[in-house]
């Protein structure tokens, strides 16, 4: 990867601890899930936010623009993604920063890559973007494509990039195996029509009724019955596992997927 890490940054010089350029070293980075998500549901993330990555202690982390492109005024301050590149940087911020620049510089290249994996691994399921956003409308577009050349797989992603989505739906692009959550982080959306696919009412803290029933787990038959089919067999619920905190999360995690 294409990572300049700066030794000498701390709070004075305001030099960034990680930056970043593209050359043929700038490869796609895509993980294998992680322990809330559950293994085999692949994805890759992109840098978080809009400004700088900055740590408590005044240090610039990477001073490299994020991908959110502003949808949200509050966000970057409760943002999950932005506190855990934070804590994890020295592990997550260089792919982030490689997947960033590709998606901004090469995106050709990007796609051509997530093909190459497609191809040669098995992937059951796949969320663009755990941390970050689509950068703009060709993104989204360009992977609503690319999910319909890839039936056998499930996609799914939170966006709050509400325009893209509603864009995407006037034009039908929107594969069958594509889920768009629209989340809701720090403002309710009453004014548009859609908002079927919103996943929280009451400003982000309440599931959306309308999603419930939608989806259930293949460890049950939809009557509620064993199926004899385990997690590990599975691999298709992004929260499988649901964090090991009670039954009531795991069915809320499963409706709304």
């Amino acid at each position: 990867m294409a990572i300049i890490k700066n030794a000498n940054a701390n709070a004075e010089n305001g030099l960034p601890m990680y930056t970043g350029y593209i050359d043929e070293t700038t490869h796609i980075h895509i993980i294998d899930g992680n322990s809330e998500m559950g293994k085999g549901i692949y994805n890759y993330s992109t840098l978080a936010g809009n400004s700088a990555l900055i740590k408590k202690d005044g240090i610039v982390i990477t001073d490299i623009e994020g991908t959110c492109g502003h949808h949200c005024a509050n966000c970057e301050k409760i943002c999950y993604a932005r506190n855990y590149s934070k804590k994890n940087h020295r592990g997550v911020i260089p792919a982030y920063i490689d997947n960033t620049l590709l998606l901004r510089g090469d995106r050709d290249k990007f796609f051509k890559e997530l093909e190459d994996f497609f191809h040669y691994n098995m992937v059951g399921c796949f969320r663009p973007h755990v941390s970050g956003e689509f950068i703009d409308y060709d993104h989204f577009e360009r992977m609503c494509k690319f999910i319909a050349k890839h039936k056998e797989t499930q996609f799914y992603c939170y966006t709050e990039a509400e325009e893209y989505v509603d864009r995407a739906e006037d034009e039908g692009i929107i594969p069958d195996n594509f889920i768009v959550w629209i989340s809701c982080c720090d403002k309710l959306r009453e004014s548009n029509p859609r908002n079927h696919r919103l996943v929280y009412l009451d400003n982000g803290k309440n599931p959306n009724p309308a999603f419930k029933g939608m989806f259930h787990c293949p460890k049950n038959t939809p009557e509620g019955k064993k199926s004899g089919v385990t997690c590990s067999m599975c691999k298709t619920c992004p929260y499988g596992k649901a964090g090991g905190k009670g039954k009531e999360i795991r069915e809320l995690a499963i409706w709304m997927h």
